[in-house]
């Protein structure tokens, strides 16, 4: 067997096994780089999640109140905010005012998440009720 100093003083390269630890420090910096990006990434897709959730939880809300307002079983009187019954951490607020056309009034319902502050509108155009007696 020939040693590596043999190698040497033949013209030969010592064939080299494994890693310098300069090149285990270069991979670890690499990977170490990759995973904070990464952690990044997923910290931002949590947030994005989060207010995605808030804002279709706030439609629906506002949806259901429009529904009972349109039914007569809540009043859009343009009173101040409101709790919701069914769940505390929203309010809401209606009004029913005049609409583009003769005939039509629109009803806007908005609706406050007390935690973030967020408020979604939602509107809808209803016949404007008859004051005097007769059918619709």
């Amino acid at each position: 067997m020939i040693g590596p100093m043999a190698c040497r003083s033949a013209g030969k390269v010592p064939r080299r096994r494994g890693l310098s630890l300069l090149e285990v420090l270069i991979a670890l910096s690499i990977l170490a780089v990759g995973l904070g990006a990464i952690g990044q990434l997923v910290d931002a897709g949590t947030r994005a999640a989060s207010r995605h959730e808030t804002e279709t939880l706030a439609r629906v809300h506002g949806n259901t109140q429009l529904g009972l307002v349109l039914s007569g079983l809540k009043p859009a009187d343009g009173s101040g905010w409101q709790l919701l019954r069914t769940d505390t951490r929203w309010e809401w607020r209606g009004v029913r005012r005049t609409g583009p056309r003769p005939g039509l009034d629109e009803v806007i319902i908005s609706v406050r998440d007390q935690e973030s502050g967020l408020i979604t509108t939602v509107s809808q155009l209803v016949r404007t009720p008859r004051t005097s007696g007769g059918s619709l």
